[in-house]
């Protein structure tokens, strides 16, 4: 998936930097728009949750809707895809099933129970969870600055569920904001070792239709609760509006332009780099949620918050006295 250059190019020693640069400049633009693309789903999910859709439902809705038009693309622009796909099924299997099926099924029930800005700063507890795993289970101790970095990013948890304040804690919220982060950790687990020929796109439209076909399945037999509405119009901004207008932001903006953006991303800066860049999601739904929902995080809560974005840049994979595979390999989206 990765494709990055490795030689100079004809044109001389000087041609390389240039076109490095310009790589990462596109790859730069392209984690931030992916960022923003799914920063804005959780408002546009939570208007749809409030009018009697299901978390399942809305997700079902997001993949199934993104997998056709990412697919329709791949059929217009790719050639031997499946010969790919096929090579490339069991990477494609477990993105479909944990970074995108699950993450979002959990993220979308989070943000029934909490703020939208306070289930993604939990989802992005992922990386926290990725160095103890490697600690405690790999032997392979992490470095001071990732100890130190998942130490501030539990004290920031602390403050963003209120546990100081004295509130009720939504403790359902909690447990399933805490399962897309171990959804997300799984995946970034798992693709240490996992190597992909498919391109960014057809990757991406292949892991969609696997995350589809999972979370129809759960539906169907019963596993989940789905359920659609379409009798009320539901509101975004204070403004009621047409139940296809959420979701058609959902397939259009945080389906197909997230994931593809964010896999292109990825592909141009690796994952370590993007990583970073997809914190800003957070800023992005927040920015949202204050806009479309008027959901204003408290003191306690900015605060809390920033210090998980401290945490967790100071956390990402790595351990004592050598490089980062975990972080250089994996190659799936928050």
């Amino acid at each position: 998936m990765n494709g990055r250059p490795t030689e100079p190019a004809a044109g001389g020693v000087d041609q390389v930097p240039v076109e490095l640069r310009a790589r990462v400049r596109s790859g730069l633009a392209l984690a931030l728009l992916s960022a923003f693309s799914f920063g804005v789903s959780g408002p546009f999910a939570k208007a749809l949750l409030d009018v009697g859709w299901t978390p399942a439902a809305a997700v079902l809705a997001r993949l199934a809707g993104a997998a056709i038009v990412l697919f329709v693309i791949v059929a217009l622009t790719e050639t031997g895809f499946r010969q790919t796909i096929r090579a490339d099924l069991a990477s494609i299997v477990l993105c479909g099933v944990l970074a995108i099926a699950g993450v979002q099924v959990c993220y979308f029930s989070a943000v029934q129970h909490m703020p939208v800005s306070v289930a993604l700063l939990l989802e992005y507890l992922a990386p926290v969870l990725v160095v103890l795993w490697v600690w405690l289970v790999r032997r392979r101790s992490p470095s001071r600055t990732a100890m130190i970095g998942g130490i501030i990013a539990l004290i920031g948890l602390g403050l963003v569920v209120d546990v100081f304040s004295g509130a009720e804690l939504a403790w359902a919220g909690l447990a399933w904001g805490l399962g897309s982060a171990v959804c997300q950790a799984c995946y970034f687990l798992v693709a240490d070792r996992a190597e992909t020929r498919s391109s960014p796109i057809v990757f991406a439209a292949s892991s969609m239709v696997v995350g589809a076909a999972c979370v129809g399945l759960l539906g169907l037999t019963g596993a989940i609760a789905m359920t659609f509405s379409t009798r009320v119009s539901p509101s975004i901004a204070g403004t009621e509006v047409h139940w296809l207008l959420p979701v058609l932001v959902l397939v259009l903006v945080s389906g197909v332009t997230a994931y593809s953006t964010g896999f292109l991303a990825i592909s141009r800066l690796g994952a370590t780099r993007s990583s970073l860049v997809a914190l800003s999601e957070v800023v992005f739904a927040a920015l949202a949620a204050w806009l479309l929902l008027s959901q204003t995080p408290t003191p306690w809560q900015v605060g809390g918050g920033l210090l998980i974005l401290v945490g967790i840049t100071l956390s990402r994979p790595g351990h004592r006295g050598g490089a980062d595979p975990l972080a250089e390999r994996a190659s799936g989206p928050g």
